[in-house]
């Protein structure tokens, strides 16, 4: 049984799964996304995909925008920016996990690319825009 949902195991270490929408499937040229989420850490795991699916809900949006503009296609170059871009982010915000102990988590605010940060304060989760 999985851990969380989008995360699974494989050879010992965990990644992150999710399902292309049906509407970006073709744009995308795929039906899935997964990135390593680089542990072997069940609770490691979950924290990070935790990050992944904020990620993940961005590119989501920013490919609805880029859709919804009937008077643009967008070219393969830019799809595939976008999507390095959600490849990227999660990697660096990976980094930075490692960096931290587990006390410096506590009580910090994660800047995710994008604009959203995410808190934690004495078990109050936080979802916020942060001003660009």
């Amino acid at each position: 049984m999985p851990l969380v949902t989008n995360v699974f195991r494989r050879g010992g270490s965990y990644y992150f799964r999710t399902r292309v929408p049906i509407r970006f499937a073709a744009l995308l040229e795929r039906k899935e996304l997964w990135r390593s989420l680089r542990t072997k850490d069940a609770r490691e795991a979950r924290q990070r995909a935790s990050v992944a699916v904020l990620l993940t809900d961005l590119l989501m949006r920013d490919l609805e925008r880029i859709m919804s503009n009937p008077s643009s296609t967008p070219s393969r170059d830019q799809i595939r920016a976008l999507v390095d871009h959600w490849l990227r982010a999660e990697l660096d915000l990976d980094a930075d996990l490692r960096r931290r102990t587990e006390e410096d988590r506590e009580g910090r605010t994660l800047a995710i690319p994008g604009g959203v940060s995410v808190g934690h304060v004495k078990g109050n989760h936080s979802l916020e825009k942060t001003k660009s």
